[in-house]
């Protein structure tokens, strides 16, 4: 690399870089590895994660079209999968580690181990937590395969996007 690529990535050990405007409509922040967009949605992650638990037309259509944004995203910096997580919550840690490498990322979300790294949580809570803490495929919810109890919660979401055709 060059010398002006060098000071960057030394100067700035979490993100590479980021595409902000000044309507805050619009923040994606690079890593080595990894891409983090921010997708507007209605509410907190609360909100959005009870559309969830419904099947309702206007539920399906509300998470396809949030379902699409990230998909167009995605393509746009070349990522074939992502995690989706709150920014708030023990999911927080997932992104606080986005500059992780891709695959420790995904491990260290798939284990759990943003759970026992949260002190957002007391430690006798975290147990519980993760038994009703609901790692989904975003496909599953749209091919009617994702039986939530009521005391289940989506706590993360991954994408691979394999079943969304494209031209």
């Amino acid at each position: 690399m060059g010398e002006f690529a060098d000071l960057i990535l030394r100067s700035n050990p979490f993100e590479l870089y980021e595409i902000e405007n000044n309507e805050e409509t619009l923040d994606t922040r690079k890593f080595k590895e990894n891409v983090y967009f921010d997708v507007n949605i209605d509410g907190r992650w609360y909100r959005w994660e009870e559309t969830f638990h419904s099947t309702s037309q206007d539920n399906r259509e509300r998470l396809h079209k949030y379902r699409m944004q990230i998909f167009h995203q995605a393509k746009m910096f070349g990522c074939k999968e992502v995690i989706i997580c709150a920014d708030q919550g023990p999911g927080m840690w997932i992104y606080d580690n986005a500059n992780f490498p891709a695959d420790k990322l995904k491990e260290y979300a798939h284990s759990y181990q943003y759970l026992q790294e949260s002190t957002w949580i007391e430690e006798s809570e975290k147990e519980e937590w993760r038994k009703n803490a609901k790692h989904i495929m975003f496909s599953s919810y749209f091919q009617n395969q994702l039986n939530l109890s009521n005391e289940d919660f989506v706590e993360v979401i991954y994408n691979d996007f394999s079943d969304i055709d494209t031209p």
